[in-house]
Parts: C-alpha cells; structure tokens; sequence
C-alpha cells in the first residue's frame, strides 16, 4: 500500500538521504551514480561521469535549503573538481555542467562555479554541426559515441547553452540551441507525440540517414525516459524563448507520455516493452 507523507516528512527523508550519501561518497572519494534499492548503497566513479553533475546540484540545494560557508565551500569543491570532463568531447557536457556549475552560481554566487559553466557552453557549443543543425552525440560520449548522431538527451543539454545566452548576451548560443530544438522536434518526434532516441546523420551534408532507439527494448522502441526528456527539453525551450511552437512539441509528448503510461501513470522503462 502506499504511503502518504506530508511536504516536510518528504523533506527530511530526503535530507536524511543526503547526509548519508555524503558519508558514504566522502569515505570512498566518488561521485554517485546509482543505488540498488535492496541495499542503498551508491555503485559510482571517482573521475565522473554523465551523471556526476547531480551529485554537487543536490548540494547546492543543500545549500538552499540551510546556506553556511561549510555547505557552500563543500558544494563548490565536488562542482569545480568536475572541470576535467570538460576535456571530454561530448553531449553529456550540458548535463553535467548545467546541473552543477549553474546552480553554484545561481545559488551560492560562487564565481569559479559561473566560470566554469560559461566554458562548458562553449565546448558544448563546439559540437554544432551546422550542415545537420544539430548537436552531435561526440566522439567521447558514454553511449552511442559519433559525430553522426544526434539523440533526445541532446535536448535536455540546451539548458547550458539558454543559461549561457541569458548571462552573456551572446546569439550564438541562442542559434544553436534554436536550431538543435527546431531539428529534433522535426526529426525525433512524431505527430502523435511519440519520441524515438536517435537520428543518425551525414555529418558532410546533414542528410538525415536513419532512426533508432539505443536504449528502448528495440531500435523501434520508444523509450519511456527519452520521451521525459523530450517534454522536458521542449518546456525548457518554450521558457527560453516563448516560442510557442515549443511548447506545442512538449504538450504532444506530455499527451502520449500520459496515454501509455497507463492508470497508475507509472511507464514501463520502454512503451513498448512486449512483457
């Protein structure tokens, strides 16, 4: 049966979380990635990884929550000691960064932290493929590696480069995030909302070559965390820019998200999933 918990039972369960999480990960020097939920003990990497950024964010919110130079100079230390994957070439630099150095500044005023998110931008505003308007996956990605390929995540990692044009004033960010969001509306979704991971390209003439789903239980599959990714992406697109068409890809995917996830509104890891 389910539990019901009031707003702050809620909060403190999952500050609770936080503070054991932080004992485990500073006793073992890593970032956390995931947790059975037999045991809740975190599996994760010292150096980082695509989801390392979510780590420091969940400290900034610490720091929100209760502020304190210790909580601010702890959060700042676990942001900047990510700066190495910068030199990574790939997608993931938006989720990373976007999750970690933004909220240190927009937060904890933490200039090293806006610093090092405004140079994120520009790596990851370095993988626009102008001939395919897109972003591409990048050669050092953890998934799907190429520079032929463009995927739904791809989108959720505009939130970095919509940041970067608000704090510098700079178009090129604007650019490139508008025609990465225009090109997967027109590539990944469909008219009935429905989301497939990825669009492999020419990345010579931009030549749209094939679609797939890496992650799905097929390369037909629709993956029920691409499609979150997508309605989140789309909002997140409709708030930069008031683009409404924007906000219309995000109400189809939000629609079809909501129609195959079923009674309890609890998805399937792919929607189509044939168990």
């Amino acid at each position: 049966m389910p539990v019901n918990r009031s707003f702050d039972e809620a909060l403190r369960l999952a500050r609770d979380r936080i503070e054991s999480t932080l004992a485990q990960v500073t006793r073992e020097d890593i970032f956390p990635h995931a947790a059975p939920s037999a045991t809740g003990v975190w599996e994760g990497t010292r150096g980082g990884m695509w989801s390392s950024g979510y780590w420091p964010g969940v400290l900034w919110q610490r720091v929100a929550l209760s502020g304190g130079e210790e909580a601010v100079a702890l959060a700042t230390a676990w942001t900047t000691r990510l700066a190495p994957l910068l030199d990574r070439r790939t997608q993931d630099t938006g989720l990373v960064f976007s999750a970690s150095a933004i909220p240190g500044w927009e937060v904890g005023r933490v200039v090293a932290c806006r610093d090092l998110a405004l140079r994120a931008a520009d790596r990851l505003a370095a993988l626009y493929n102008p001939a395919a308007g897109v972003i591409a996956v990048g050669s050092e990605a953890e998934i799907a590696p190429g520079m032929d390929d463009a995927t739904i995540e791809g989108l959720v990692n505009l939130s970095l480069l919509w940041w970067g044009w608000r704090m510098t004033g700079e178009e090129r960010f604007r650019e490139v995030a508008v025609s990465h969001a225009e090109r997967t509306a027109a590539w990944h979704v469909g008219e009935d909302g429905r989301v497939l991971q990825s669009v492999h390209f020419d990345p010579a003439t931009g030549a749209l070559l094939r679609r797939e789903t890496h992650q799905g239980s097929g390369a037909d599959g629709c993956w029920a965390r691409g499609q979150a990714w997508a309605i989140y992406g789309f909002a997140a697109a409709y708030q930069a820019t008031g683009e409404e068409r924007f906000l219309r890809v995000a109400d189809r995917a939000a629609t079809y998200f909501v129609q195959r996830s079923g009674a309890d509104l609890v998805p399937f890891y792919c929607f189509d999933e044939p168990a």
